[in-house]
């Protein structure tokens, strides 16, 4: 569970990240859109610090899987953009 936890601990903070710019993307100038992206970024590291906060009093003593989980997931980004080929 602390590692399930661990994985989440990065998809929805991301998830919120990525909703909130889209949602908001047809009326801005780019002005307004660096605004939101500072606070979509903003908003996205308050929840990760509070996910791992909760995760902490949760899974105290299995806190390894959740970090080690969350460090797996955020390797995969880089990974990914590694072998992606732009098209």
């Amino acid at each position: 569970m602390a590692a399930l936890f661990g994985g989440l601990v990065v998809v929805l903070p991301t998830l919120y990240f990525a909703v909130r710019m889209r949602l908001r993307r047809d009326v801005m100038d780019a002005k307004q859109a660096l605004g939101e992206l500072y606070r979509a970024e903003l908003g996205k590291l308050l929840l990760t610090g509070l996910m791992f906060i909760v995760g902490a009093l949760i899974f105290g003593k299995h806190y390894a899987a959740l970090m080690l989980t969350c460090v797996a997931c955020l390797a995969m980004n880089w990974v990914v953009l590694a072998f992606a080929r732009p098209e």
